[in-house]
């Protein structure tokens, strides 16, 4: 048996005694677990799933809540299954949370987190909070030998900020908005330093998260001191941003960011919303701006290693704690839900003698 934090139902997730992660079958591997973090996903689905969290079992994978969840995490090896030649035991691994069909339109196209039946890692399959995970070798990569197992947890969401800024066609010089400073938020702008923008603003409320971004170099604009779409108006000679990622996920942020740019501008919606909203389409048809979606890597974690592995990226400011498996609920999920501008990015240690693996 093993610890492991299952989710049973809205804000009910258990740290409990459940079967050991089964041994690996034809082209799996079994990884013991060194760090994963808690993702905006995870949060959702704690405080209002199910979302994603299959209720009946999942047409790919076969599996229904409850389930481990989990999915941005970095770990060793333990075993490989029949079939795996490219992954030994001992191996420092990280994975991308998609489990896909290989045969859809998307996947044929290799956009495997667009595949139609996709599973998640802790939404569709039992995920990585939890001491060993067992999963597809075909997600798992080698870890650079530079970078260590609490920034390889970061491997996921970097490559999702990556995909961002594809999905945003972003171009030199253009001017970029990010509303809200979270995890997410702050890795697309440590890309965006690294990019000849002309300008780049940052909207979070005053708090730990806008005190991180400004340490980062960001300039932070705060919604209680005024209005920030006239405000960003008034820095982009009345224009308005070329780019906006709203990353928040709330009705009145989507409408900033649309309001906020400028004639055929672009705004990217990273945030997962937990019930419909509404908005006025003319905000976008009448200036010919387009709204876009993106969803999970991009299978970019690769080229996100390498800008961990060399320094470019470095996550270890976001990091806000860093707690155990049995704190999870109320020091994690609890913690990140309802003091949210006290936190950014928290991490959760699933075997000690890997806390600095």
């Amino acid at each position: 048996m093993m610890r492991a934090a299952v989710w049973y139902g809205r804000q009910d997730t258990r740290v409990m005694d459940v079967p050991d992660a089964p041994d690996p079958g034809p082209g799996e591997v079994k990884i013991q677990v060194g760090w994963t973090g808690i993702c905006g996903t995870d949060l959702h689905e704690w405080a209002a799933g199910p979302i994603w969290m299959p209720m009946e079992p999942h047409p790919l994978t076969g599996k229904a809540a409850p389930l481990i969840q989990g999915h941005e995490f970095a770990g060793v090896i333990a075993e490989v299954g029949p079939g795996v030649e490219h992954l030994k035991v001992g191996d420092r691994v990280t994975a991308d949370s998609e489990t896909h069909c290989g045969k859809c339109w998307a996947c044929l196209r290799h956009e495997y987190s667009l595949c139609e039946i996709c599973a998640y890692l802790g939404l569709g399959r039992d995920g990585a909070f939890a001491p060993y995970v067992t999963i597809p070798a075909d997600s798992v990569y080698v870890l650079p030998p530079t970078v260590s197992l609490q920034k390889a947890s970061f491997s996921e969401p970097s490559a999702v900020a990556l995909h961002v800024l594809q999905r945003g066609r972003l171009m030199p010089g253009e001017s970029v908005m990010i509303i809200g400073a979270g995890n997410q938020g702050l890795l697309q702008y440590q890309y965006l330093k690294l990019a000849p923008c002309s300008q780049i603003f940052m909207v979070e409320l005053k708090g730990m998260r806008a005190d991180v971004a400004r340490s980062l170099g960001a300039t932070v604009l705060h919604p209680e001191d005024g209005d920030v779409v006239e405000e960003i108006k008034a820095r982009t000679g009345g224009m308005g941003v070329d780019l906006a990622i709203d990353d928040a996920g709330q009705e009145s942020t989507i409408k900033m960011a649309l309001q906020a740019t400028r004639t055929q501008g672009r705004v990217v919606e990273v945030g997962i919303y937990e019930h419909p909203i509404t908005f006025f389409p003319n905000d976008f048809v009448l200036k010919e701006k387009e709204l876009i979606g993106i969803l999970n890597t991009g299978s970019l974690i690769p080229k996100a290693l390498q800008f961990l592995a060399d320094g470019r990226i470095d996550p270890t400011p976001l990091i806000s704690n860093r707690i155990g498996l049995e704190n999870i609920v109320d020091e994690g999920f609890k913690e990140c839900v309802f003091n949210k501008t006290s936190n950014v990015k928290v991490i959760v240690n699933l075997n000690p003698d890997l806390w600095d693996a």
